[in-house]
Order: C-alpha cells, then sequence, then structure tokens
C-alpha cells in the first residue's frame, strides 16, 4: 500500500478531490470544490479498528483540513492518534491540492508514527540523523552574530514529540547612547527587551518613553532627548492660562480676578536660557493689585471721582435742573474686611428723582399728602360730613421719561340724603343716599303695609339734602292667610288678622282629620309673633263597610280608611275559591273611595290524603275539591303494594277517599353489568330482586378482575334496598416485555392495562432509538390488548460540546459516539488556543445496582426488567481549544494632546483629542485589526496660528457690564463679566469661544439695580406680599424680627414688582414697627428703579 506524507497546502478555488466513503477506494470518483472564494484542500481520512480500514475522502475548507492533520501526531491513543500499524485503534488525516501528492484514490495516509516537522527559522542551521522518525537526533547552530537560545541538541521520541523543544536564533540590538538622561532596560541589549528612558529634574522627555529590541536587531523607536523647562507661573488673585504648560515656546496669559487690576505684562512667554535651563521672557514680575468696582454716572445726573476706582479715590454726585438727589452725595473707595479684595466704596451710589406740580385740592374738601411733591408721594382726599367724594381717593407722583406727574385730578364733594329705614320692612334705592336716587318700600311675608311706597333724594342747598315726602310707613304683623281646604270649605271672621277665627267643614262622603277651627293669637314662636292655634286640618275620601261572603269570616286592618286591606277565611271543611283579599283603593278619577271588584266564595272539600312511607301522593290540582283524584308512588328501590289511585267524593252529609292508602316494600334493580365478564345470579334474571339476593361473576381470557367476584342485595338501616358496593371491573392487559436498565427508566399510567401509556426515557448521556412513548392499545383487527410499537433503546452520547460567537465547531456525526469534531476561529482577529479536534469513544463502566432496582421497583410487577452489570457510556477524549482576540502593541502618547483605548485587542478602539489651541494631524481614532496591526498610524497634535483661529459673534451685553476677554472673540477665549456699585450680576460671571466658533454661554448675563435693607424689614414685605420672595436673597441666618438685628438682606429691584408701596408703609406702622426716612427712602427708590426697568 502506498504511503504519502504530511503536505502544507495552500488553497484553490477551482479544485478536484477524489470523493467517496468506502473500504474500496476504487470507487472515489473526481469532483470539483465549491468556487465560493473560500480555501480549499483535499482531505483523506483512515480510520482503523483491529486492522480493518474505513477510507473517506473529499473537499475540506483548507483551515479544518490543516487543523484535522494536526491531530495525527498528538497522543490520543498511544504512541500517536495516527498509528496504524502499531496501534488497535488509528485515525490518520492528511491534506494537499494537487494529484502527486496524498490526492490520489490509493492513497490511505497510513504511515509509521514521526515527530513533527521541524520549522525553519532565521539564522538556525540544523542537522539530523534520521529525519523525523522516532530516535532521530537533531543538532543546531546559529550562524554569523546570532545568539542560540534553547537546547543545541534534541531528539524524537517513543512518543513522536521533540524533546526538548527547538531552539531559535536571537539577534541583538546595537548599544543604546542616551547622555543626556538615563536608560533602564529589562533585557540588555536582547530581542524583546525593553528600555524606559528618563530626564533629570529641570527638563521633560521629548519623544519615547521606551524602545523594544526587535527580533530584526533594532530599535523600534529612535532616542528622545531631554529639554528645559520654566519655573511654574503664580499669580495671587488672577488666573495664568498657557498654550503648552510651562514648556518651552509656551505662551501664558494672565487675567486679575473681578476687582482686581493687573500689574507688569499681560504675557509671558518660556524661553531657553541654557542648555539645561529656561526661563520666562517677562521674568514673570506680573501682579494684581485690589480695586473698588467702577462707578458710573447716576440717571439725570454726573459722577466726579479723584483717582478712578483705586485706594482713596472720591466720587461726587450731582443732580440735572428739576431733580432731587436720593443718597449721598460723595462715596470713597476705602478698606472693606468684608469685601471679598478688601476695598469697597463707603456708600451705595443715589438717585436722582424729578418732583410734580402743586399739590391738587377738591372743592369744599381737604388734601393730606406722605411727602409733598416728591415722586412717591401720595395725596389722600377727604369731603365734609353729609357730602360724599365724587372722583379717586387718592393721586400719587409718578415718574417716566424724566418727568413727573400726578396720577388723577381733585374729586368732588356732594351732598348726601339721611339714611331710610323701614321695620319688618325692605327698602331697596337706585343710588343708595345719594341726589337723585329712588327708594321703593315694601313689608316682608306675613306683613300689611301702611303709608307711601317711594321716597326720591333731592338737592335742598349747596351742601343739604333731603327725602321728598314724610317718612310714615310702618309693617303691621298678620297671621299665614287660609284658603279653602281640597274637598271642603272654610270661613274666617276677621281675614287673617289678630284674634280671627276660622272653621273648617268637609263635603259628602269625606271625612275631617284635625281640628274643626283654629284662631289668630299671640305666638312668640312665630317670626312676627302670630300664629295660628293649631295644624290646618283636611278632608280624607272613605270606604262603606266591607262586603260579606256565606260561610267565611271577614278582618280588616284599618276598618273604612283608604288602604286598609280586608281578609276572608272559610269555615272548617270548606276551601277558598278566589281571591283572599279586598283592599280599600282611591279613585283617582272622583277622589272617591271604593272597595276591589270581585269576591272570593267557600266551596266543601275532602280532608288531605294520608302520607305513606317510603313513597308520596300527588293530585290532579292544588285543592282537594269533589272528584279530585290523588295517586301514590314509591321511592326508587321499592314496589307498590295496594291500590295507586283515590278518588275525593262529596255528599250532603260530608266527604271521603274511595281507597285506603297502599304500602312501599324495598327491592334491588337490574344487577351490574362489568365488561368482558359474564353473570350468574341465584335467582336467574329478573327486572326487581329480593333482599339477599346474590349474583357471580367472571372475567375472560387476556384480562384480569379487579374487585370482589360477586354483588348482594342488601337493605340498611333505612329501609332501602341496594346492590353491595364492592363491584368488580375486568381490565384487559398487554403481553408481558423486557425492559433492559440501565440507562432506559419507563413510567406507565397504569402498568400493562389497556389504555396505560408508558414514558421511556434515557439519561442525559444517552439518546433515544425508537419512540419515546408506548400505548397499550385494543388491536382493530383481533379486538386483543397489543402494544402500538416496540420498546425502544438507549444509545450512548458524549456531552454537548460548548460554543461561542467567535468558535466554529464541525462534527461528522453530532455527539454521537464515534463522532469526531473539530474548531476554527469564524474571524481572521481570533486565533485558536488548545486543541483543534476531539473524538467522542465509549467505554464500560459498573453500574450502582442497589439504585437500578429501587428505581424501577414500581414496575417490577408489570414487567421483566434485565439489570445489566455494565452500562456503556461516551465521552470526548479532550476539550476544544478557545478563540482568543490577537492584540495590537501599545500605542504611545501623543504630545499636547490624550488617547483614549478601550483596550488593546482585535476589534478595541482608541481615540485621540489635543489640547486647546492645537489641531490633530491625522486620524481621530484607529482600531486594533486582524493581524496584530492598528487601522492608522498615530496622529500629531500641532499648534494652531493664532491669525488661523475661528472667531465668534460679538457679545451683545448690558452697556454698564464690564467684560474682560483673554484673547478677545479669537476660539478659545475666555470672557469674564462684573457688575458696578449698586447693581448685582444675574447669569453666568463668564463664557468661552468653543471650536465651534459659539459661546459656550446661549444666555449672556445682565446688571440688575439691588439695594441692601435691614432683615426684620425685608421678613415683614414677605409677609404682606408674598410674591417678592423671588426679588429677596433670604440669609440662611435665624431671624429674630424683634431683636432688629444688623443682619441684610439684598433685594433685586427689578424683580420686586412693588405698587403703592405707602399703603406697605402704613402696614408696617400699624402692626408697631418704625423704619427710619432712610430705609423708606431705599425701598422706594429700588421700588421706582422697577417700574423704570
Amino acid at each position: 500500500m502506498k504511503l504519502s506524507p504530511l503536505l502544507i497546502i495552500s488553497g484553490s478555488s477551482a479544485l478536484e478531490c477524489f470523493t467517496c466513503q468506502t473500504s474500496d477506494p476504487s470507487t472515489c470518483k473526481v469532483e470539483t470544490c465549491p468556487n465560493d472564494g473560500q480555501e480549499w484542500a483535499c482531505q483523506n481520512e483512515v480510520r482503523s479498528h483491529s486492522r480493518h480500514y474505513f477510507v473517506s475522502k473529499g473537499c475540506k475548507q483548507r483551515m479544518a483540513c490543516m487543523n484535522n492533520s494536526i491531530q495525527n501526531d498528538r497522543a490520543a491513543w498511544i504512541p500517536s492518534q495516527c498509528n496504524p500499524l502499531n496501534s488497535f485503534n488509528s485515525v490518520c488525516r492528511c491534506c494537499c491540492d494537487d494529484k502527486d501528492g496524498c490526492n490520489e484514490e490509493d492513497i490511505f495516509c497510513l504511515e509509521a508514527p514521526k515527530c513533527p516537522k521541524l520549522e525553519e527559522r532565521k539564522n538556525l542551521e540544523m542537522e539530523c540523523t534520521k529525519m523525523r522518525e522516532i530516535g532521530s537526533e537533531c543538532s543546531f547552530a546559529c550562524s554569523g552574530d546570532d545568539e542560540l537560545l534553547g537546547a543545541q541538541r534534541i531528539s524524537c521520541n517513543k512518543k513522536a514529540s521533540w524533546t526538548p523543544e527547538q531552539p531559535r536564533c536571537v539577534t541583538n540590538c546595537p548599544a543604546l547612547e542616551f547622555e543626556e538622561g538615563t536608560t533602564k532596560c529589562s533585557n540588555g541589549r536582547r530581542s524583546g527587551s525593553t528600555c524606559v528612558f528618563s530626564c533629570p529634574a529641570g527638563t521633560r522627555l521629548v519623544g519615547a518613553k521606551s524602545t523594544t529590541c526587535a527580533a530584526a536587531g533594532s530599535w523600534t523607536r529612535a532616542l528622545p532627548s531631554c529639554e528645559p523647562i520654566c519655573d511654574q507661573l503664580d499669580v495671587t488673585n488672577g488666573e495664568v492660562t498657557c498654550s503648552n504648560q510651562n514648556y518651552l515656546q509656551s505662551i501664558c496669559r494672565i487675567s486679575c480676578d473681578a476687582g482686581f487690576e493687573r500689574s507688569g505684562p499681560a504675557t509671558q512667554t518660556c524661553q531657553k536660557a541654557t542648555k539645561n535651563s529656561a526661563e520666562w521672557d517677562g521674568n514673570g514680575n506680573t501682579s494684581c493689585e485690589a480695586t473698588c468696582p467702577a462707578v458710573l454716572d447716576i440717571v439725570y445726573g454726573s459722577t466726579s471721582c479723584s483717582n478712578k476706582n483705586k485706594l482713596n479715590s472720591k466720587c461726587e454726585f450731582s443732580c440735572n435742573q428739576g431733580f432731587r438727589l436720593l443718597g449721598v452725595e460723595s462715596v470713597t473707595c476705602q478698606t472693606d474686611r468684608a469685601s471679598l479684595n478688601g476695598l469697597a466704596w463707603s456708600g451705595s451710589s443715589p438717585v436722582c428723582e424729578a418732583v410734580c406740580a402743586a399739590v391738587p385740592v377738591p372743592e369744599n374738601g381737604e388734601t393730606k399728602c406722605t411727602d409733598g411733591r416728591n415722586i412717591g408721594s401720595t395725596c389722600a382726599f377727604s369731603c365734609p360730613a353729609g357730602t360724599r367724594l365724587i372722583g379717586d381717593k387718592a393721586s400719587t407722583c409718578t415718574g417716566f421719561g424724566g418727568l413727573a406727574n400726578w396720577t388723577t385730578e381733585a374729586p368732588l364733594c356732594e351732598p348726601v340724603c339721611d339714611e331710610l329705614t323701614l321695620k319688618n320692612g325692605e327698602i331697596n334705592c337706585s343710588d343708595g343716599n345719594f341726589l337723585r336716587s329712588k327708594c321703593s318700600l315694601s313689608c316682608a311675608k306675613k306683613y300689611e303695609s301702611t303709608g307711601p311706597i317711594s321716597q326720591t333724594c333731592v338737592r335742598t342747598g349747596p351742601t343739604t339734602a333731603n327725602w321728598d315726602g314724610v317718612i310714615s310707613t310702618t309693617c303691621q304683623p298678620i297671621c299665614q292667610p287660609l284658603v279653602d281646604i281640597a274637598n271642603g270649605a272654610t270661613t274666617c271672621s276677621d281675614a287673617s288678622r289678630i284674634n280671627s277665627e276660622c272653621s273648617f267643614i268637609c263635603n259628602e262622603r269625606y271625612q275631617l282629620r284635625g281640628f274643626p277651627s283654629v284662631t289668630c293669637q299671640i305666638d312668640r314662636a312665630m317670626e312676627n309673633g302670630l300664629g295660628w292655634s293649631g295644624p290646618i286640618p283636611g278632608c280624607e275620601p272613605v270606604c262603606p263597610s266591607a262586603p260579606k261572603v256565606e260561610n267565611a269570616v271577614v278582618a280588616c286592618d284599618s276598618a273604612t280608611d283608604i288602604g286598609s286591606i280586608c281578609k276572608y277565611v272559610c269555615k272548617r271543611g270548606f276551601e277558598l275559591l278566589g281571591r283572599p283579599t279586598t283592599t280599600c283603593l282611591l279613585d283617582v278619577t272622583d277622589s272617591t273611595a271604593n272597595w276591589e271588584i270581585g269576591l272570593p266564595r267557600c266551596q266543601r272539600t275532602c280532608d288531605k290524603p294520608i302520607e305513606i312511607e317510603n313513597g308520596a301522593v300527588s293530585c290532579q290540582k292544588s285543592g282537594i275539591s269533589a272528584g279530585q283524584i290523588c295517586e301514590y308512588s314509591c321511592n326508587y328501590g321499592y314496589e307498590l303494594r295496594g291500590e295507586q289511585k283515590t278518588v275525593c267524593t262529596v255528599s250532603e252529609n260530608g266527604s271521603s277517599w274511595t281507597n285506603a292508602p297502599p304500602s312501599c316494600e324495598p327491592v334491588c334493580g337490574a344487577p351490574p353489568t362489568i365488561k368482558g365478564a359474564t353473570r350468574t345470579c341465584d335467582s336467574g334474571d329478573m327486572a326487581t330482586y329480593s333482599v339477599d339476593s346474590k349474583c357471580q361473576f367472571e372475567c375472560g381470557d387476556k384480562s384480569r378482575m379487579v374487585g370482589d367476584d360477586s354483588v348482594v342485595c342488601k337493605k340498611n338501616f333505612n329501609g332501602e334496598a341496594y346492590w353491595s358496593d364492592s363491584r368488580p371491573s375486568c381490565i384487559p392487559t398487554c403481553a408481558q416485555r423486557t425492559i433492559h436498565t440501565p440507562p432506559m427508566s419507563v413510567e406507565c399510567t397504569s402498568g400493562r392495562d389497556i389504555g396505560s401509556t408508558c414514558s421511556f426515557a434515557c439519561n442525559e448521556l444517552t439518546t433515544m432509538e425508537g419512540d419515546e412513548s408506548v400505548r397499550c392499545i385494543e388491536d382493530e383487527t383481533s379486538r386483543e390488548p397489543v402494544w402500538s410499537d416496540e420498546f425502544p433503546k438507549c444509545k450512548p452520547l458524549c456531552r454537548q460540546l460548548p460554543k461561542t460567537e467567535a468558535k466554529l465547531i464541525s462534527c461528522d456525526n453530532g455527539n454521537n459516539a464515534g463522532s469526531i469534531c473539530t474548531a476554527e476561529c469564524a474571524d481572521l482577529g481570533y486565533e485558536l488556543a488548545g486543541n483543534a479536534a476531539v473524538s467522542c469513544s465509549t467505554s464500560k463502566v459498573k453500574v450502582d445496582m442497589e439504585k437500578v432496582l429501587l428505581s424501577n421497583e414500581s414496575n417490577r410487577k408489570s414487567f421483566n426488567v434485565e439489570v445489566e452489570a455494565f452500562e456503556e457510556v461516551a465521552q470526548w477524549d479532550g476539550n476544544l481549544g478557545v478563540c482568543e482576540r490577537t492584540s495590537c502593541p501599545n500605542l504611545v502618547m501623543i504630545e499636547n494632546g490624550q488617547v483614549a483605548c478601550t483596550g488593546s485587542k482585535y476589534e478595541d478602539t482608541c481615540d485621540f483629542e489635543c489640547n486647546d489651541g492645537y489641531s490633530l494631524e491625522g486620524p481621530a481614532s484607529v482600531t486594533c485589526l486582524s493581524g496584530s496591526r492598528w487601522s492608522s498610524t498615530v496622529p500629531r497634535c500641532l499648534p494652531i496660528p493664532e491669525e488661523e483661529l475661528a472667531e465668534c459673534p460679538a457679545l451683545k451685553t448690558n452697556p454698564i457690564i464690564q467684560a474682560e476677554c483673554t484673547l478677545g472673540q479669537k476660539v478659545g477665549s475666555l470672557c469674564a463679566f462684573s457688575c458696578p456699585t449698586g447693581y448685582k450680576l444675574i447669569g453666568s460671571s463668564s463664557t468661552e469661544c468653543m471650536d465651534s466658533a459659539s459661546w459656550s454661554e446661549e444666555e449672556l448675563p445682565d446688571c440688575k439695580v439691588r439695594i441692601m435693607i435691614s432683615r426684620w424689614i425685608s421678613d415683614l414685605a414677605l409677609e404682606y406680599q408674598p410674591n417678592w420672595r423671588s426679588a429677596i436673597d433670604i440669609s440662611v441666618i435665624p431671624r429674630n424680627r424683634d431683636a432688629k438685628e444688623d443682619a441684610m438682606d439684598e433685594v433685586i429691584c427689578e424683580l420686586l414688582e412693588c405698587q403703592n408701596i405707602d399703603e406697605f408703609f402704613a402696614w408696617i406702622e400699624e402692626n408697631g414697627y418704625e423704619m427710619s426716612q432712610q430705609e423708606m427712602e431705599d425701598v422706594r427708590g429700588c421700588c421706582d428703579a422697577s417700574l423704570e426697568i
């Protein structure tokens, strides 16, 4: 037989391979492998067992074929898996892609075991005594200056493997000359050694932090250099922003905090001084000095300062003509420990306020003002007694657009009449008691009026007015007026006045219910003091006497009144025919009362028929009248003895039944019928059976009896006859069968009985061959019980191999015994670690006999259970390898930027980002690809020239806001905002020009007028007007209103929204508190500012 070596193959999309599965290779045919873009090879597989061979040939994916062939030399069976000459079992696989190699019909891949082919490694020379045969020895040496790493001599052992492992040659890298700093290497200059660089203090490392000696004998990275750095800049009360930290050519911009002014250069540049040192070009001499906030000109006035907003500068204020100054005349910039920067103005800026014209005065009235003609002053108008005010009650001096005006003109004073009164009556006037008002007078219910019913108010002089008539109208009390009662009449002596008497009478066929008369008299319980002496009666219809019925008596529950019910009862020996009652009803058509139509009658009857024991009597009609027929019947299990029917006869002398009642005797019915059994009774076959009768049963062939074989007719304690409960049954059964265990187990619903279903189960490591359930059924032809199918068998299985998304498993026969499974990675970015193929083989194991017998005890009576001492089991000869992601080399940090990676394995990504003022040259991210390489090289961060920086839109803020920006409107510029004295910054205090050429804050801040007031005043303000809470910044310090502590609260005037502030001042005074004139002016000025805004 011809042998073939193992070939290293290359795939072909149009490869032709011999294909067959046989023990006779002459039957193999040539077939073309799929042309689907994958790499294919021809695989020969030879399985041998006890010198018998089975050959499989055909196309195989190249990687799977190579993984299979690798298993030939592995020790699945000693000395190797592929060992057909010296082993009882052998599996050999070989691959090729040409007909001159293994792809021939008579080549089986059968050969003696050999060691694996040794790798051809760079600069490694070797010489072997017997090639790859067992016992061969190979010696190694390196060419040139390379160093041998490993054993100089190895041998092929009896297990067809090389011991020790094959050595390799390593090339050393040249010496590193890094004089500026220090170098530390992990393994000298050998391949794989990593050297780390470091620089001395005052310098920084520029370039790679480390380099590795590659297998080619060269370092992976160039040498770095050490570059000097400047000292860190630090400015008190300011901020330093540098383009590149404290490195060479880094430009740092110095900005001062709010309330401080810069002294010295605004920028400093780090420049090289000597070879190993660097310093700032401005010597770092920049400081921030404290200043007071900028003072702005007051509205409708001007400001003059001696030295701007610096220490000891004095600012004086003056108002334009026609305005008055509210607040201090000047402020001084002075030290203040409570201020953030230690300086503050001695007071708040004042305001200029306009004044109104002359105060308006009403004719014949008076005027009182809170603050003369000043803005905010409110003038209240009043009229003398006997007159009323026509117009507004007050006018306020308000300012708008620099002018001051009164809100209303002076009102008028008009005379009024005296108030009208009417006891126990009502007055309705068109305009109160004012001129031309017309009043109508009316009395209350149960009162009568006397005198005129209308009056009008008329003028009698410049300041006097009176009603046009004499007031003499009064209201006198009366009783509730009465009318005729229903179905009767009412007669009164003096209408509804006091002492009048009223009497009542009813019409014919009606009856008076209540007092016959009442009198109008004094009644203090009534609202007007008068009331009738009693309630008003009524007239109610009644029925005549109840009608009579012969041989009956009648009883009524309410005589002849409406709703009375009369019931009729017949004398003994008579029965009532018809409705037993009649009711007195109201006729709604004429309001009269009558009895219901249709009376009953009494008819002679028989006595109730006699009841019989264990039976019943039923009559044709509900009553027991003459001619009534009654019939007797016995309960189930009883027979009638005597006459079944009897008739009621009636005569002048009385009534009677024609027959005496019969009796009922107990009997059993037909005995039970048992399917599949014959019955024999001691008294033969009858319709009924007397007590103590007995019947015997007998089952046929192929069935079994369950229960007693006879039944007896018995009598219970109640005298009832019944067949005994222990009735047998005949159950057809199927034939006996043998069950092999283990691994088979069976559970039947009812043993071998007809209709029983037997469910079979194999354990988790076996598979069932046949149906998993078999039933005992009736054969359609013979009508005999038979099993529906043969009992199944259990075949051993190997455990299911675990699968993952990254690993493809291919098995030639699933997890059945003898199946071979191979694994390969589905993605080139993964590599297989471990076995590439495993085989499922069987063996015998001893069975725990005690457990087997116990588990099948329930079926032992119904089946023959055959227990085997050994069980055949299947298991894999090893574990398949796992697919692990390949690794890419670690990335170096980019200068002036950052890198963030998810990892360094296949499909991991790294994202790059540059610092402010730098732009990325190269990809923003890279991905680890198959082949342990990154998708691109590492990018660089290059500085962006200032003239190329984009600009953000111009900032549009309130003119009084002070804005200071580091780079104007350029990208990267940071702008800070502040407000002058007397204002508060509302919103963000800074914004940044981002890379998108837009400001980081969409809404810019604003400066709002604000004042500081005592906390006890702000507490009262919130109590008076809760909606001011948004305007008042309430401190968390506990409050004590009565103590009037010095703590202050801040008020944002624009949010105050106050109206009629003088009413608030009046409310404070009413509650016992007192505000100073300055405090009132501060609050009033804040309210005026909120109105102007």
